[in-house]
């Protein structure tokens, strides 16, 4: 059980903030915690004021001391979390030490003689810290207009910097200008645009826009409000009141420093009340985030509120807007809306809503797209999204949303296993989670999101390590309990912030334990989990080197998240290939977890699309290498030379009509692609045919009335099937945009790959001949050790060629290597480098691969009369025991290749982009994982009947 005994002294603490915050708001105060931001100060720093005797006097000389004493070493301004605040802070100082150095005589400030030197020492930190910025990366809000604005008016003032980033960050203030026009301010009643007035400077005549002020502020804004001061042509003293009003009683303690918004009541209350322990001021315009978590405040204290206005003003076509005029969406916003809706009295009414929100936050989570735009911590996403969702899944175990589809029930679910994956594994040997050298507020999030998901039926094997995991955060929280109110600076605004409330309530809130959920069968059969099997499995992987010293909790949840993909498996295990004759597929409850297992244990570099596509693959992998024995090899024997022909032209012809046609519905009928390639986005269930009715499908009529030849009617079947499968590989991948080299390079391998089953075949016929006119009583030594006569390559030749191909490791390897390359817009080899060790890297995985299959499949290989490696000569002995003496050497044959594997891999990884190489590893993993399979068991399916003598 988790603990529900709450803490006296928290408790005291949590009602003497409420408290504190209700007293302030009840007297007629603002509130607003957030950190102070150099950036605003300077612009408060910039303001000067005519004096009665006709001169100019600098208004708040305080602001200025601030920024000279706040100047580090460097000569910046810099923070520890974005790029964008250090370069913001240091642009808006220096252009306010440049206006004291140009206006002398403005009094107020004392002379500073060194001034000159602290702007030099400024402005060559800037130039060298804009080299490295990462632009496509920023997220704060406005920088496309504040840094270019910024950049002009420094150039005013003999300042001028020169970066890489600089026509990007033109091409972004470009784009977003072209959507907005700076006059139209004049007769907007509200606007996001006024919070970042400054940009505007020079686009605007601000005197028209000074009926805009609220409460004598822009938005809360003191940089806007600053701004405005120093371009308007009349002083307005209810602008200059708030500045002084935000000196006095925002952060910075009348220090003459301001934060970047004030005051910030509705934001930091709302937060208050929604938070686990129990967004602005007036003058903001309304937004979809403070809106909806006010909504859920007031729904989590029992009083209704209608939803439609903020649905009817934030719904997008895919989402939920933070503002009116938004184009970047927020994922903690969609996560507060989504929670406001299914706390409400009637959440059914707004099932479409809900829909869009799931699956528009399932799918980024899956895109590995989950940063949001106001927040930088991901634990926070996460801390909201696994509310979210856990709250969703309770409404629809009580039958509250009962129209809520399966598809989106399983996103939700897939997203929550996931977001368990991710929190358990990133906590440290200390017990937090760690972000930037930041630790507080990432562990407080993350202990409240475990709350959400410990009590899911379907992680009941884990519950423990969980329970555990909670422990030990709250553990080392409760040990830097003093330090709870500092904040980390995850919180964005113009520049990020951080705010000593909210990290004090959510530190708070992370202390407490909610009780756990009893769930009934409706969710808890969502994943249909035999949890004997789970053990069983769990136990298995465990004893393999791969996962022998991995925690239990992960292989244990990587087989649970593997039911999720088991279905997808067994819908598209009889689309191309024909099971009849075979015994139960092994393989189908392998290849989820080799995939996933592998793809956690390395940190889930791969998405779920991609995941998706590789088990398929796999699965397919195993069936062409059944069919080819079942069909080509016993039923064509004698037709081998005509199959080999058929192979090679099947080959040529799949790839060039690739770019003709496509499957566009259930039935398989054909259409031109616009696009020409294949439906990237297939639907797996898109190409499936009635396997009672397999040859006459008309997936395969289609196929088979197209490049026929007169001497292929004995081999329509073959030819049928090989078109299907070739036509399933081909869909999943964007061979119009491959380069040539890719493509020519794929269907080299495919068909490689094919011939070497032909080939494989040949040899097995040859050995079966050679093994069925060895009499029993004739040797002394078992027919599995049997050698084959009169092959024509030595052991090394034929495992580094015909057998390596025949694995289908080298045409899946650059199968991974193109689908990545478009998951990530990159071609993953660029050099003549690194695609020769990558052909190595895959060469050495595909010996290593073949070997250790032989290991595991000695007695099956022996049964159905397959050529193995230890049927080579190289492998004969005088030893007694042949058997063990063959194993023997081709463990130590297979080591040595993965040794050689390793070695490439690493020179591989100096070559190609670290997401890339991410990538590869989990595929070099998945490889050696089977390999550690076959050794430990078969898991191939075993021919009914086995087969015939030659």
């Amino acid at each position: 059980m988790i603990p529900t005994s709450p803490v006296t002294a928290l408790v005291d603490h949590a009602a003497g903030l409420v408290k504190s915050l209700a007293d302030t708001i009840s007297h007629g105060h603002d509130i607003g915690t957030m950190s102070v931001a150099i950036y605003d100060t300077a612009w408060l720093a910039m303001l000067r004021k005519k004096d009665n005797e006709g001169g100019e006097y600098w208004v708040f000389p305080e602001s200025y001391r601030y920024i000279i004493e706040q100047q580090e070493d460097n000569g910046g301004w810099s923070t520890n979390r974005a790029q964008v605040d250090t370069i913001l802070n240091t642009m808006a100082a220096v252009l306010a030490m440049s206006k004291h150095k140009n206006h002398p005589d403005t009094t107020g400030c004392p002379r500073n003689e060194l001034l000159p030197q602290r702007i030099d020492k400024a402005v060559i930190f800037l130039q060298q810290y804009l080299q490295a910025w990462d632009i496509d990366n920023t997220v704060h809000v406005g920088f496309e207009i504040l840094v270019p604005k910024l950049l002009s008016l420094l150039h005013l003032e003999g300042i001028s910097f020169d970066f890489p980033g600089q026509k990007l960050l033109q091409e972004h203030h470009d784009r977003k200008m072209s959507r907005f026009k700076p006059k139209s301010l004049y007769h907007l009643p509200e606007s996001t645009m006024f919070h970042s007035l400054e940009a505007f400077i020079g686009d605007i005549d601000f005197d028209q826009i000074a009926s805009k002020t609220v409460n004598g502020s822009f938005m809360a804004s003191p940089a806007a409000t600053a701004a405005y001061l120093i371009h308007t042509s009349h002083w307005d003293d209810e602008a200059e009141s708030y500045l002084r009003t935000a000196i006095k009683l925002g952060e910075g303690q009348d220090s003459g420093a301001v934060p970047c918004a004030f005051p910030t009541t509705i934001f930091e209350v709302a937060w208050i009340q929604a938070s686990d322990l129990l967004k602005t001021a007036p003058g903001f315009e309304a937004d979809a985030d403070d809106t909806a978590k006010s909504i859920l405040s007031l729904n989590l204290y029992g009083d209704s509120f209608d939803v439609s206005a903020m649905l009817q003003r934030f719904r997008g076509s895919t989402s939920f807007k933070t503002y009116v005029q938004e184009t970047n969406g927020s994922l903690s916003v969609n996560c507060n809306v989504l929670d406001a809706l299914i706390t409400s009295v009637q959440p059914e009414k707004h099932m479409d809503e809900i829909i869009l929100i799931t699956n528009h936050l399932s799918d980024a989570w899956e895109r590995q797209q989950f940063v949001d735009k106001w927040n930088l911590s991901l634990f926070y996403s996460v801390k909201l999204l696994s509310q979210a969702f856990t709250r969703l899944l309770r409404l629809y175990d009580q039958d509250l949303l009962i129209a809520l589809p399966e598809s989106t029930i399983r996103k939700v679910t897939r997203v929550l296993l996931a977001v368990t994956i991710r929190l358990l594994r990133d906590q440290d040997a200390s017990g937090s989670w760690i972000e930037n050298g930041n630790s507080l507020e990432a562990t407080a999030y993350s202990i409240l999101a475990l709350k959400h998901v410990c009590n899911l039926p379907w992680l009941v094997t884990i519950q423990t390590d969980i329970v555990h995991a909670i422990e030990r955060g709250r553990d080392q929280l409760l040990r830097r309990k003093s330090n709870w109110s500092e904040g980390d600076y995850i919180w964005v605004e113009k520049v990020s912030y951080r705010s000593s409330v909210l990290s004090l309530v959510y530190c708070v809130s992370a202390i407490y334990f909610q009780p756990l959920i009893d769930w009934s069968n409706k969710v808890s059969s969502i994943l249909g989990i035999d949890e004997p099997r789970v053990n069983q499995f769990s136990k298995f992987f465990s004893a393999l080197p791969m996962f022998r010293d991995t925690p239990a909790w992960l292989t244990k949840v990587s087989l649970v998240e593997s039911y999720l993909y088991a279905s997808l498996l067994q819908n598209e295990h009889s689309v191309v290939f024909s099971r009849k004759g075979l015994t139960k597929d092994k393989y189908l409850e392998y290849i989820p977890f080799t995939w996933l297992g592998c793809n956690n244990l390395l940190g889930t570099p791969l998405g779920r699309q991609e995941l998706e596509t590789m088990m398929l693959i796999s699965m397919l992998n195993y069936q062409i290498d059944e069919f080819m024995e079942t069909e080509v090899e016993e039923q064509h024997r004698n037709d081998i030379s005509q199959v080999r022909s058929l192979v090679e032209r099947i080959c040529q012809e799949a790839f060039e009509r690739f770019q003709l046609v496509k499957f566009d519905n259930l039935n398989g009928t054909a259409t031109a692609s616009a696009g020409g390639t294949f439906a990237n986005g297939h639907k797996h269930n898109d190409l499936k045919h009635n396997e009672n009715d397999y040859h006459t499908s008309k997936r395969v009529k289609l196929l088979q009335t197209n490049g026929q030849h007169h001497d292929d009617g004995h081999l329509l079947g073959v030819k049928a099937t090989l078109r299907a499968f070739l036509r399933y590989v081909l869909q999943f991948l964007p061979l119009d945009k491959a380069s040539t080299m890719v493509r020519e390079g794929l269907q080299t391998e495919i068909t490689k790959f094919l011939l070497a089953h032909i080939t494989h075949a040949q040899d097995n016929i040859m050995l079966q001949r050679q093994m069925d006119n060895i009499p029993t009583q004739a040797s002394d030594k078992p027919l599995e050790c049997c050698f084959i006569k009169g092959h024509q390559l030595s052991y090394y030749d034929w495992v580094h060629t015909t057998s390596a191909d025949h694995t289908s490791a080298p045409y899946s390897w650059l199968f991974f290597t193109t689908l990545i390359s478009q998951a990530e817009n990159l071609e993953c080899f660029q050099t003549a480098s690194s695609r020769y060790l990558a052909q190595d890297v895959c060469r050495h995985l595909a010996i290593m691969c073949r070997q250790f299959n032989d290991l595991g499949s000695i007695t099956r290989d022996f049964a159905e009369k397959n050529l193995n490696s230890i049927n080579f000569r190289e492998f004969e002995s005088q030893d007694r025991d042949v058997q063990a003496h063959s194993k023997t050497e081709l463990l130590f044959i297979a080591e040595y290749e993965r040794e050689q594997m390793l070695l490439a891999k690493s020179r591989l990884a100096l070559k190609v982009d670290e997401k890339i190489m991410n990538k590869l590893d989990v595929f070099c993993q998945v490889t050696d994982l089977y390999g550690q399979i076959y050794v430990a068991r078969d898991i191939a399916s075993r021919v009914k009947g086995m087969k015939k003598s030659a």
